[in-house]
């Protein structure tokens, strides 16, 4: 083996390591979530550094986004048409949208603003969505999702919670109860 072709052998042996290295640090680093349907159909992913939610059909490989919060949780619904993601927020709260994955659109679970509208017990003066935690716990069906809520009372002293049936795509409230 002359020199020359030695050293085309090693820059072609670093190069190679140098993208294995990559590959490998996207794979650990970069894509902190990954998640694959119960119908095999869809995969979701989250990338830790741009924020953004992934949502690729396998079958075309067409690929959705969703760009909101940090570290998400992925929750299918029993026939892999919805998918709730619940992301945390900067000040340690949780809130939930819901990806209709069919019809490649979304839908916010409601807010503490909407759900204090709707229901007088839930009022406090403080109306902005900051201090709220609202996530999908289980889907119920292929169309309705166990939604809890938290957030603190005026006084602080208190904590004003309880849960309530989500139906999907029509986001609509059922069932609504206020823990005691």
């Amino acid at each position: 083996m002359t020199k020359r072709n030695k050293k085309i052998l090693f820059s072609f042996i670093v190069c190679s390591l140098l993208i294995a290295l990559a590959w490998i640090f996207y794979c650990n680093f970069i894509i902190t979530s990954r998640t694959i349907s119960p119908n095999k159909k869809y995969e979701v992913s989250y990338n830790c550094f741009s924020k953004i939610v992934t949502i690729k059909n396998l079958n075309d490989n067409v690929k959705t986004y969703i760009v909101y919060g940090e570290d998400p949780v992925f929750l299918w619904s029993p026939d892999s048409k919805l998918l709730a993601v619940t992301y945390n927020t900067k000040n340690g709260n949780r809130w939930t949208q819901v990806a209709a994955l069919e019809k490649s659109t979304s839908m916010s679970v409601p807010s503490k603003s909407q759900i204090q509208d709707l229901y007088n017990e839930t009022r406090t003066s403080d109306k902005s969505n900051d201090n709220a935690s609202i996530t999908v716990e289980e889907w119920l069906d292929r169309s309705h999702a166990l939604v809890k809520f938290s957030w603190p009372s005026d006084t602080q002293e208190k904590i004003i919670s309880g849960w309530f049936v989500f139906e999907c795509p029509s986001g609509t409230i059922e069932d609504f109860h206020i823990a005691q």
